[in-house]
C-alpha cells in the first residue's frame, strides 16, 4: 500500500516496490536534497523526487517548478529532436492524425480563436511558436487573422505550405530575438515542456508582444493525482520522459512562471483528464492501440457539446483540483 506525502501542491507516492518501476524510484521530501549549477551558469536547488535512467527529477525551489537534471544544452537537444523526435514514422503519424481528427481539431481551434478575439476585441497579428503542420494557422487565417508561424522541422514547414499556410517559416526559439515585428497574440502549444529555460522564453516573447497583447500556452499537466492512481495499472510513471520533456508543470507552478508586474491572468483551465481511461481499464500506456481508441472517445464526448461554455465550466472543476491532462493559460501584457 502506497503512502502519500505532500510536497508543496503535489502528492508524491512512497512505495517500497517503486524501485522496480523501470529504474524509477520515488523519494520523500527529506530523502535527498541537491544544489547545482547548469550549463547556463544558473543555480538550482531542491528535492529529488524521481530518477529515470541517467536523469534526476528535481522539484526545484529556485525555479518553482519540476524539471530534470542535468538540463541538456541546445546543441544536444537539437541532435535529439533531429534523430528521434522528427523521425519518419512519427512525422507521418503526426500529420495523418491531424487530418483524421480534423473535425475535432477545427472545433477546438475555433473555440480558442473566438476566445482570443473576445479578449482582444479584434483579429490581429498572430505568431504560432512551434507551428507544426500548420493546422491552427490555417484555421486562424480563414477567420481573418494575420498569421505567422515558426517551426524547426522542414517537413512540417513543407506540409504547412502544402495546405496553403505559406506564412510558416523554418526557425527555432532563439530566432525570436531577431524579430522586429510585434504581435497581438503569441500562441505556444506543447512547447514549454521542451525548453531548457522557460522563463527566458517568456521574456523573449514579451519583447515582441504589443501592449495589452496575449500569450497563450498549452502545457502538459504532470504529477497530478490521477497519474499517481494510474501507477497501479501502468507500473511506471509514464509521464516522466527526459530529455523529450525537460519541465513538468502543475496548475500552480505554471501560474508562478509569469511575473505579476508584467502580466495579468486572463484565462485558466485544464483539459479532459485522459488518465481516467487508464483507471477505467484502458491501459493505453501498455497497449498503444488503446491510446487512439481513448482519444476518439474523448473527442466524441466533447463533440456532443454545442454549448462550449458548459464544457469549459466542467473542466474548471477539474482544474481546481490540479486534474486534467493539460493546462491552458492566457496572460495579458500590462501597459
Amino acid at each position: 500500500m502506497s503512502k502519500y506525502i505532500k510536497n508543496r501542491n503535489i502528492f508524491f507516492p512512497i512505495d517500497s516496490k517503486s524501485d522496480l518501476y523501470e529504474s524509477i524510484t520515488y523519494y520523500s521530501k527529506a530523502h535527498k536534497k541537491i544544489r547545482f549549477k547548469d550549463h547556463y551558469n544558473k543555480i538550482h536547488f531542491g528535492n529529488i523526487i524521481a530518477y529515470k535512467n541517467k536523469w534526476k527529477i528535481l522539484d526545484c525551489l529556485k525555479c518553482k517548478f519540476i524539471h530534470c537534471i542535468p538540463i541538456p544544452n541546445e546543441k544536444k537537444l537539437k541532435n535529439f529532436y533531429i534523430k528521434k523526435f522528427y523521425n519518419l514514422k512519427r512525422k507521418k503519424d503526426y500529420f495523418k492524425n491531424g487530418i483524421e481528427n480534423k473535425k475535432w481539431w477545427n472545433k477546438l481551434y475555433t473555440q480558442r480563436l473566438i476566445l482570443f478575439e473576445k479578449l482582444l476585441k479584434k483579429k490581429g497579428k498572430l505568431l504560432d511558436v512551434g507551428s507544426g503542420p500548420g493546422f491552427f494557422l490555417a484555421e486562424a487565417k480563414k477567420r481573418g487573422w494575420n498569421v505567422k508561424g515558426i517551426e524547426p522541422s522542414i517537413d512540417a514547414i513543407n506540409f504547412s505550405h502544402s495546405i496553403g499556410v505559406k506564412e510558416a517559416i523554418k526557425g527555432d526559439i532563439d530566432d525570436l530575438k531577431n524579430f522586429k515585428e510585434k504581435f497581438d497574440l503569441i500562441y505556444v502549444n506543447g512547447v514549454m515542456e521542451h525548453l531548457p529555460n522557460p522563463k527566458k522564453f517568456i521574456e523573449m516573447a514579451n519583447k515582441i508582444l504589443v501592449k495589452n497583447g496575449l500569450l497563450f500556452f498549452w502545457v502538459a499537466n504532470d504529477f497530478n493525482f490521477f497519474q499517481y492512481l494510474s501507477l497501479s495499472k501502468t507500473k511506471k510513471p509514464w509521464w516522466i520522459i527526459p530529455p523529450e520533456h525537460i519541465n513538468y508543470f502543475q496548475t500552480e507552478s505554471l501560474k508562478k512562471l509569469f511575473d505579476k508586474k508584467k502580466f495579468n491572468l486572463e484565462y485558466f483551465n485544464t483539459t479532459f483528464p485522459m488518465e481516467l481511461f487508464i483507471l477505467m481499464g484502458k491501459n493505453y500506456i501498455k497497449f498503444s492501440k488503446l491510446g487512439k481508441e481513448s482519444h476518439k472517445m474523448r473527442q466524441t464526448f466533447e463533440l456532443n457539446f454545442d454549448n462550449t461554455n458548459f464544457l469549459k465550466k466542467f473542466y474548471q472543476n477539474f482544474s481546481k483540483q490540479n486534474l486534467g491532462r493539460a493546462i491552458e493559460i492566457i496572460v495579458r501584457k500590462k501597459t
